[in-house]
């Protein structure tokens, strides 16, 4: 050109090299390897199929999670199953099915399902008198459908579940008829095992009769609770029988468990023969109820106490509580703390026995009459707190009465319970202990001489009637053998140390009421009685220093009050003293105490 620029010359593209393979998959895979951006129809493949795999990986994850849930649900129906069969298991108690009717009675508004109402209502009745620790559930069989069907299955849970009860169960389902008769109507009823009763009367008296059925039914069906029920109305001579017939005829452990334990009660407070009383209670505690064995230890326990025998006592009761263990729930609670605070009272510890029974206090469980009220006033009682005491208490209670020295009381406690057939030793030994105390120490020696040797309270009795009738040397001896009889009891030694210090030997007395220290050093007594012989001995500051001493163990002992104003008196301590004699009038005094505190404050005035 005549510029001469030349023109550039355009670049040739490279050729594409053909494909080496007809696959359009593997086609677009090359042109990817070598750079270059597939297209056409082998790449469109490509992307489908990227597509495709990922649909195919979601749909085994979605297949994988569907698997995962099908077996928890399997899982837990199968858990849902499991725990259906274990409630069936466990269902014991009365189902009363609707009874058939005839039309004309129909008409007349007395239907089936009110027939069987008639006889579940005394059922029901009878269980809660009967308060047996095997209460009865009674239910009907007409209000328990739940009506949530299995899918595709027309079978609902309650179909399940009573086919589960019926299999592995022991319900007694109730059944029967009413049938009109020439002059009037019968009703037939029958449990699960084939057995039936009648009651016949005129069509007015259906109601009345449901009733009778309900109660024959309930002791043919659980003849122990039914004997429960008879011993609580007081009709024990009914029950006796019917509870020996249990024990000829069940093989059921639990069944005659419960048996011998009732017939334990019945032998030792209604037939007044402790002995034989223990026996069954020993009995009963060796059944496969853990609770029920607790319960019989801890009567025989009561029982042996009510003997003197109270090594024995202490021994069961502390069996009892072994056998409770931990036992689980709110009535195995409330036994449970009657037991350890009887533990507790046994060592004289009536802070801790009062501390641990006052929360269940006047709460009524299931196998017992009680609730607590009587035992708690006594740990009261033991405390000094008398008022307190006898306001809980609903009639006079014999501890309650000691602890105060109401002699006169004591004495018609015993003798009212003599006249009601119970010649137990503790209630012979209460009437003696009382006479002695009441000044007829010989009238006291013709009732213990009836007393077994190995009673405690019976020893104690003839150790004090020796001492009141002036035989120092013959008291001595026998409040040694009370002692070596139960060693560590420690009324023994605050009785055999005020009798000494009654006699002038103040010395002695010391000497015994220190040694009741070092065995109770939670009980109160025996430090305020080592006091009372410090302050005879002369010894006013060791006096003082005693009754600081058991102060905090019994805050509202008058008694202790006085003799502390005593000894502070005596050291010169005018204000303290007039403050403590203040405390005391405001407490619970005997009235010899109430007496000495007036002609004390009388001395000082003057």
């Amino acid at each position: 050109m005549a510029d001469g620029m030349t023109t550039p010359r355009a670049k040739r593209s490279r050729k594409a090299r053909p494909p080496t393979t007809p696959d359009p998959i593997e086609i677009a895979m090359e042109a990817e390897a070598e750079g270059r951006s597939p297209e056409g129809i082998a790449y469109r493949v490509l992307e489908k199929q990227e597509r495709l795999i990922g649909w195919q990986i979601a749909s085994e994850r979605a297949g994988f999670a569907l698997r995962v849930l099908t077996g928890l649900a399997g899982l837990a129906a199968a858990t849902a199953l499991s725990v259906m069969a274990w409630q069936a298991s466990r269902s014991d108690g009365l189902v009363v099915e609707a009874f058939s009717v005839p039309p004309a009675l129909v008409s007349r508004g007395a239907t089936g399902e009110v027939v069987a109402r008639g006889v579940l209502d005394r059922l029901g009745e009878l269980d809660r008198a009967a308060n047996s620790l095997q209460s009865v559930r009674i239910a009907d069989a007409w209000t328990q459908d739940t009506k949530i069907e299995v899918a595709q299955t027309g079978v609902s849970l309650d179909d399940v579940q009573r086919l589960l009860r019926r299999w592995l169960g022991h319900e007694t389902h109730l059944t029967g008829e009413v049938v009109q008769t020439a002059t009037g109507v019968r009703i037939t009823a029958r449990t699960g095992v084939g057995r039936t009763v009648t009651a016949e009367g005129s069509a007015e008296q259906l109601p009345e009769l449901a009733r009778q059925t309900g109660e024959a039914l309930f002791r043919q069906a659980r003849p122990v609770q039914y004997a429960e029920y008879l011993y609580r109305g007081g009709r024990w001579a009914e029950a006796k029988p019917l509870l020996a017939q249990v024990l000829q005829t069940s093989d059921d452990p639990l069944t005659r468990a419960a048996a011998a334990n009732a017939l334990g009660a019945i032998t030792a407070y209604s037939e007044f023969r402790p002995a034989e009383g223990i026996e069954w209670f020993r009995q009963a505690a060796e059944g496969p109820n853990r609770l029920l064995g607790a319960i019989a230890l801890r009567d025989a326990a009561s029982v042996a106490d009510a003997l003197g025998h109270n090594r024995e006592s202490i021994v069961l009761t502390r069996l009892a509580l072994k056998r409770l263990g931990h036992e689980p729930g709110a009535v195995a609670d409330w036994y449970r703390a009657g037991i350890r605070a009887t533990l507790a009272a046994s060592e004289f510890d009536y802070h801790t026995a009062s501390r641990l029974l006052r929360p269940y206090v006047g709460r009524a469980n299931a196998g017992s009459t009680g609730v607590y009220r009587a035992t708690y006033a006594s740990y009261l009682a033991a405390l000094h707190e008398t008022t307190a005491a006898r306001r809980l208490a609903v009639t006079p209670y014999p501890l309650i009465e000691l602890s105060s020295e109401n002699w006169p009381v004591t004495l018609a406690i015993a003798r009212a319970a003599r006249a009601q057939g119970d010649a137990s030793p503790r209630i012979l030994a209460l009437e003696a202990f009382s006479l002695v105390q009441l000044g007829q120490p010989e009238a006291a020696k013709k009732v213990i001489a009836t007393t077994p040797v190995d009673c405690f309270f019976c020893a104690l009795t003839r150790a004090m009637i020796l001492s009141r009738q002036g035989d120092a040397v013959g008291a001595e001896q026998a409040f040694r053998t009370a002692e070596l009889l139960y060693p560590g009891q420690i009324n023994t030694l605050l009785y055999w140390g005020r009798e000494r210090l009654g006699r002038g030997d103040a010395q002695g007395a010391l000497q015994v009421f220190r040694r009741a220290e070092k065995l109770a050093p939670r009980f109160a007594d025996p430090a305020a009685w080592s006091g009372e012989a410090l302050l005879a001995l002369g010894d006013d500051k060791a006096a003082e220093e005693a009754f600081r001493k058991a102060q905090p163990l019994a805050p509202r002992w008058g008694r202790l009050h006085l003799k502390w104003g005593e000894a502070l008196a005596k050291l010169g301590k005018t204000a303290e003293a007039k403050a403590k004699f203040s405390q005391a009038a405001a407490l619970d005094l005997t009235s010899a105490e109430r007496a000495e505190l007036q002609n004390v404050t009388r001395k000082r005035t003057n």
